[in-house]
């Protein structure tokens, strides 16, 4: 993007908070960790570290952008019940779903139970956005 954008024209990105405040993944990978050493091979808040602010930042301004801005966006995410909130995890499509479904039966069911108990329906997710200005 910094490459082709114009002097003076805005480069924009977002990432979600992995490592922080998307509590949907936290609350997963922090009850995994307890039960299982293998999740931290797929916790992207762990593994990922262009989901934090400064990284990115970083790599921003390392590819030429000038004037780089953090915000970030809180997004709530209402679930039905726990149900609505467990069920993607049976999907296998992301890390952590991936990570669940390599699990057998009862460490599932014991990391399931474990984030049934740190969970709330409802919460906000976060993500940064990244703003820079061409060169």
């Amino acid at each position: 993007m910094a490459r082709i954008v114009l002097p003076g024209e805005t480069v924009a990105s977002y990432v979600w908070d992995y490592a922080g405040q998307m509590q949907i993944m936290r609350y997963f990978f922090d009850s995994a960790l307890e039960i299982d050493e293998g999740a931290s091979a797929f916790d992207d808040g762990v593994n990922a570290s262009i989901y934090r602010p400064q990284p990115l930042t970083d790599a921003y301004n390392a590819a030429g952008l000038v004037d780089v801005e953090t915000t970030a966006i809180d997004i709530q995410t209402p679930l039905v019940d726990f149900d609505d909130y467990w069920s993607p995890f049976l999907g296998g499509t992301g890390s952590a779903p991936r990570h669940c479904l390599l699990l057998d039966e009862n460490t599932r069911n014991r990391i399931k139970i474990r984030s049934k108990q740190s969970c709330r329906p409802v919460r906000a997710t976060r993500f940064y956005s990244r703003l820079g200005l061409g060169r």
